[in-house]
Order: C-alpha cells, then sequence, then structure tokens
C-alpha cells in the first residue's frame, strides 16, 4: 500500500493506542482538510485502516472541511456503556438503559450535531466526577489537564494518563517494527 496509507495508519494508531491495548472505551479524533488532507486519506482508507487495527469506527460530524470519529471495540465499548451509574448518568441526557450501542452512538451523533454533548466524557472513559465537575464549572476552574480536564482525584488521572502515555509509546514502537520497510 501506499506510504499515504501508512502515514494514516500511524497516525490513528498512535492517538487509538489507549483504546487498542488498554480498557479505554473509545477514542475521537478530527480528520481535517489541510496540507495532509487527512479528511481525504480517511475516506479512502477508513475501511482500510478498520480492518488493520480491529477497530470499529463510528463518524460523528462530517463537513466539508473536517469529519469527527469515534474509534473503539464493540464489546469494550458496550461493556463500558453498561454501567449502572454510566446508565444513570446518560439519562439525563435522553439515552436509555435497554438502547443498543448503535442507537446510543446515533444520540451521540444527534447531540453532537446540536453542538451539546458533554455526554462524550463517558462514551470516551473520563470519570463521572470529571465530566460533572466539567459541566458545572464550564470547562473552567480544573486542577489541571491533559487528555481531559480533571476535576476530581488529580493521582488517579495522573497514573491513567501515564497509562495511555505508555501505551502511545508501545504502538509507536510497534509500528516503527512493523513498518520500517516502507
Amino acid at each position: 500500500m501506499k506510504t499515504e496509507f501508512y502515514d494514516l495508519l500511524t497516525t490513528i494508531a498512535y492517538k487509538t493506542a489507549p483504546t487498542i491495548l488498554l480498557n479505554k472505551p473509545s477514542s475521537l479524533i478530527s480528520f481535517t482538510k489541510g496540507n495532509r488532507d487527512l479528511y481525504l486519506l480517511w475516506d479512502m482508507y477508513k475501511e482500510d485502516i478498520k480492518n488493520e487495527l480491529s477497530l470499529e469506527y463510528y463518524e460523528l460530524r462530517r463537513t466539508s472541511q473536517s469529519v469527527l470519529v469515534l474509534f473503539f471495540k464493540i464489546d469494550e465499548l458496550s461493556r463500558h456503556l453498561s454501567d449502572p451509574k454510566r446508565i444513570a448518568f446518560l439519562e439525563n441526557y435522553g439515552y436509555h438503559a435497554n438502547s443498543s450501542l448503535e442507537e446510543s452512538l446515533s444520540l451521540l451523533r444527534t447531540n453532537v450535531d446540536k453542538g451539546f454533548y458533554h455526554e462524550i466524557g463517558i462514551f470516551l472513559g473520563y470519570p463521572i466526577k470529571d465530566v460533572i465537575g466539567f459541566i458545572e464549572n464550564k470547562g473552567k476552574d480544573y486542577i489541571f489537564k491533559r487528555y481531559w480536564k480533571v476535576y476530581h482525584r488529580p493521582d488517579r488521572a495522573k497514573k491513567l494518563f501515564d497509562s495511555y502515555d505508555k501505551a502511545k509509546e508501545q504502538m509507536i514502537n510497534s509500528i516503527t517494527i512493523n513498518y520500517s520497510y516502507v
């Protein structure tokens, strides 16, 4: 395959490494038009990427300039969203306990289109208290931020962020070895 495929594959694998290698329920990437035109490359290679990385994808929003894509493993995201505390939180945003994953993703897409989708943090594996903290504080007054804005239990968040960084490092090393001939 072309070098541009491997460039896109590397970008996605790196950004989704915590979802691929750990138990992070999903990862979110925006592909835009620009000097690398990842938007076009995504459209060209999305099925190949899905097969290569063994990840599902769901396009949450598409404009003429960008596409916002959620990457996940079906079993992991379904298990994550079936937690009673997460269900109770999501019910406040119109989700239902007995909804299928496809129905939940469809509602998330609708909310993304409306421009109000704080619940996406739950899909991405953010702690509920941090999602609530973000909503209540309107994104301000957080303790620190890296992968998300942290409002509670910063030590736990730092350990999780470190594990995400290690997964990314492991992924990039694996890709470098596997695709070094490209």
